[in-house]
């Protein structure tokens, strides 16, 4: 028999799912917590009970995109061209990203899926900074910070490329490689 807790794990990471596939499916004019409950086949009250304001629930699908994306780099060690790999392959995997893509389409003009967003980026640049100040233990967090927030800017513009064209627009991963290593190893100053 389930425990409470498991049951509770359970329906949220259901709740998760169903909003992500509202918000992709629907966008954000069709995301809230009527449509996600209808999608997990639950009462409105069950999510609310988890998830009190649309808010808090593409906070928490935020959050949950960021674990998975800390799951896939927890796996590549501290090492810069493994993590840049990661990053390509989540690039060319549009599933994957089809959740920040429907948040870029809409965060101008939506100050929630702005907030998601930026939320998001802050995970991703802290990570890589985290990757880079071990990569070159010369550099200060403030420095280290900079240049991921640098390669972050270059590999989502490739990730722009990559859901255009798919991965032949991609420049091949030695480039991407060389590209990345040049920003991390610029002169300090």
């Amino acid at each position: 028999m389930a425990t409470k807790h498991e049951i509770r794990q359970a329906r949220v990471q259901a709740i998760l799912e169903a909003g992500e596939q509202v918000l992709l499916h629907k966008g954000m004019a069709g995301f809230g917590l009527r449509p996600v409950a209808a999608a997990a086949g639950l009462g409105l009250s069950h999510v609310q009970y988890y998830f009190r304001t649309p808010s808090d629930l593409l906070q928490a699908l935020v959050e949950h995109y960021l674990t998975g994306w800390d799951e896939r780099l927890s796996q590549c060690s501290d090492d810069l061209d493994m993590v840049v790999d990661a990053i390509v392959a989540g690039i060319t995997d549009t599933p994957s990203c089809s959740l920040i893509a429907e948040l870029w389409a809409v965060a101008g003009r939506d100050r929630v899926a702005n907030a998601a967003l930026g939320t998001f980026y802050d995970g991703y640049v802290a990570r890589l900074a985290v990757v880079m100040g071990k990569a070159d233990p010369r550099l200060s967090p403030s420095q280290a910070h900079t240049r991921a927030r640098l390669v972050t800017a270059m590999l989502e513009g490739l990730w722009v490329l990559g859901r255009s064209g798919g991965a032949s627009a991609l420049p091949s991963r030695d480039h991407i490689l060389l590209a990345v290593h040049a920003v991390a190893a610029a002169p300090i100053g």
